[in-house]
């Protein structure tokens, strides 16, 4: 990270520091932090199954607010799982972007999530595939150079592997959730759909609805997208390495529109999700 660059972001964050929260005052009750209210908790995460094991967070921008009665929480949000410590301390991304909590505005008794179809860092596994090959790699590899540490690493890399798919398969107080497939063919194509009630997931997964959720990922040219109907909230995580949320930097003039515009536009997308899926009536999506 150069000089420049380090520059325009402590002056990004100085701005933002002063003039943010009367920037989101045009949206209403929106306010902006980096820990304000509540936010959403490591719980909720964990609850919507929307990511795999993590034990490191850090979020940028947070905003809190309600919009047509529905209470809504935005955080740019990086996650990890990061194993060890010290000299061999590994660091695997687990998320990347904007997660966003709704208000669903209904008693979900089950729990429903989408997922991009490659995506595996999903349903709070402490595994990946990426993972997996890396130990079937590094265990061989370790045996014919005579490597006692890549031995030793694979080896335990396995166990844990093992470990962590018996514990998964065990556990009776988590919600077993079963893929469900769709009517629309494009849509299975793209994403896969997990429920522990089928009923209630195609009840939730409406055409409509799935029409809604396919132009989410072209719209914030996002890497993936997906979603979770839990307890009464739905969450969405948007996959994305922009940074977002910007309200004005060393290369734009203060007095230019530009940088705002396109700070409103990201957050009019994001509110618009209440009136693209209809989250401020009572039923249906």
């Amino acid at each position: 990270m150069g000089v420049p660059t380090v520059k325009n972001n402590n002056f990004a964050k100085m701005l933002k520091a002063s003039c943010m929260n009367n920037v989101v005052s045009a949206f209403g009750n929106m306010k902006w932090g980096s820990i304000i209210g509540k936010g959403i908790s490591d719980s909720q995460l964990v609850e919507s199954e929307l990511f795999s094991t993590f034990n490191s967070r850090s979020n940028d921008d947070i905003f809190e607010g309600t919009f047509k009665d529905v209470n809504y929480t935005i955080s740019e949000t990086d996650l990890s799982y990061v194993s060890s410590s010290g000299k061999r301390s590994s660091v695997r991304p687990v998320f990347k972007g904007v997660i966003i909590n709704f208000d669903a505005n209904k008693t979900i008794k089950n729990k429903t999530i989408i997922v991009t179809k490659d995506d595996t860092n999903i349903k709070n596994r402490s595994w990946s595939l990426l993972s997996l090959i890396v130990v079937l790699i590094c265990l061989p590899l370790g045996i014919y150079l005579k490597d006692m540490e890549a031995c030793f690493n694979g080896v335990l890399g396995l166990i844990s592997f093992i470990i962590a798919i018996y514990c998964e398969k065990t556990n009776k107080n988590k919600e077993v959730l079963n893929e469900i497939k769709l009517e629309d063919s494009e849509f299975n194509k793209k994403y896969k759909a997990y429920s522990s009630d089928e009923v209630e997931g195609r009840y939730l997964i409406t055409t409509a609805f799935m029409e809604r959720f396919k132009n989410l990922q072209t719209a914030f040219g996002a890497r993936g997208v997906k979603c979770s109907f839990y307890g009464e909230n739905l969450m969405f995580a948007i996959s994305t390495n922009k940074n977002l949320f910007e309200i004005g930097n060393l290369f734009t003039p203060l007095n230019s529109p530009k940088q705002l515009d396109v700070f409103f536009n990201e957050l009019i997308s994001i509110l618009a999700f209440i009136d693209y899926f209809k989250l401020d009536e009572k039923t249906g999506l």
